[in-house]
C-alpha cells in the first residue's frame, strides 16, 4: 500500500488554511533547503508539501520502535499537527529555527506529538525520532520508525480511550457525598 493509500484509509488530513499565508506559495523550498544544508527524504518532501498545516481528521497514532514514556501503554503516541512550509509561526522554518537550542541541528521537526513534543527526522540516516521536551536533553529522543516510509507503515488509528466519563461522574458523585 502506498503512502497515500494509507493516508486515506485513516480517514484523510486536513489542513488548516488559517496558517497559509498568501505569500506563501512563492517560497522556493528547493532553496531553502540548498541553503540550509537540509538532507530530506524525498518521499517526506513530497508529504510536506502535500499535507502541510495538516491534522488527522480520525485521531490517529504511531506506533513507535522504542517505549516512549508519554505514549499509550500499546507504544503508540499521538500526532496531533503536521507543519507545513511558508511563513506563518507554525511554518517548518520558524519551527526549526525556534527549537535549534533544545533539538540538534541534525534533526528536522515535521510534525507535533504531545503537546511541546515534536516528531523529528534524523537527516544523517533518515530514520523519525519522537523529542520528549520534559525529558533530560540526553534522554529525550525515541526511535519511532526507520525511515519516513516506515512511520507512514506504522500509522494507525487509536484505539486508546481516555477515562470513561461515567467513571468520573462516579467519583465525583462519591467526593461530593462524603460528609467531611
Amino acid at each position: 500500500m502506498n503512502w497515500e493509500d494509507k493516508l486515506n484509509k485513516l480517514g484523510g488530513i486536513g489542513i488548516l488554511s488559517t496558517f497559509i499565508k498568501p505569500n506563501d506559495h512563492a517560497l522556493d523550498i528547493a532553496q531553502y533547503i540548498k541553503n540550509n544544508n537540509l538532507q530530506l527524504p524525498k518521499a517526506y518532501l513530497t508529504f510536506s508539501t502535500r499535507y502541510g498545516y495538516g491534522i488527522f481528521n480520525n485521531d490517529s497514532v504511531v506506533k513507535s520502535t522504542d517505549r516512549i514514556p508519554v505514549g499509550y501503554s500499546d507504544n503508540t503516541i499521538p500526532i496531533s499537527f503536521i507543519y507545513g512550509w511558508g511563513s506563518d509561526d507554525e511554518s517548518l522554518q520558524n519551527t526549526r529555527k525556534a527549537l535549534l537550542d533544545q533539538i540538534d541541528k541534525h534533526y528536522f521537526v515535521f510534525a507535533e506529538g504531545n503537546p511541546g513534543d515534536y516528531i523529528l527526522i534524523n537527516m544523517s540516516n533518515g530514520s523519525i525520532y519522537y523529542y520528549a521536551h520534559d525529558d533530560l536533553p540526553s534522554s529525550s529522543l525515541y526511535l519511532i520508525a526507520n525511515s519516513f516510509e516506515d512511520f507512514i507503515d506504522r500509522l494507525q488509528l487509536n484505539t486508546n480511550t481516555m477515562h470513561d466519563e461515567d467513571e468520573d461522574d462516579d467519583l465525583e458523585e462519591e467526593w461530593f457525598a462524603d460528609d467531611f
